[in-house]
């Protein structure tokens, strides 16, 4: 028997039952105080007729969710609705890095130095956090949109 089989005990019926262990652990000095006792172990399926009932029971879970889901929100024009507004986000997220990283490479080029350089760094952080806020606004926008 090798050191996994030694550790994962395999019940006869094959189920994710906790199985006690007799091997008592020392407690670290650095942990808190730690019972000496049974250790438990996970068990995994090991009949197949287990892991396709298993695999049914969520594919089951699976239709029943996405029926559940399409008869609650509705027609797929406000899925339609939704979709693009969420594309509309990523777009607004992907510009916001891309104008970030371009404002600091053009700065980082330019031949500005001192306060001229302080104050064009601050004008691009004020643009960028009301690109920002913008983002927000929109995301906000998608928490509060309705299904009716």
């Amino acid at each position: 028997m090798n050191s996994i089989e030694k550790k994962v005990a395999l019940s006869p019926n094959s189920k994710l039952t906790p199985q006690p262990q007799h091997q008592a652990r020392k407690p670290s000095v650095h942990s808190p105080k730690i019972e000496m006792g049974h250790r438990i172990e996970h068990q995994f399926f090991s009949r197949m007729p287990d892991v396709n009932s298993v695999e049914s029971d969520l594919m089951k879970l699976l239709n029943e969710f996405s029926d559940t889901r399409l008869k609650k929100y509705g027609t797929n024009d406000i899925h339609e609705k939704l979709f693009k507004k969420m594309d509309l986000i990523r777009d607004k997220q992907e510009n916001i890095a891309k104008n970030h990283f371009e404002r600091d490479e053009r700065l980082s080029e330019s031949k500005i130095e001192g306060e001229d350089k302080k104050a064009q760094s601050m004008r691009d952080l004020e643009e960028l956090t009301r690109q920002l806020e913008e983002l927000n606004n929109s995301i906000h926008e998608l928490h509060e949109f309705h299904f009716d």
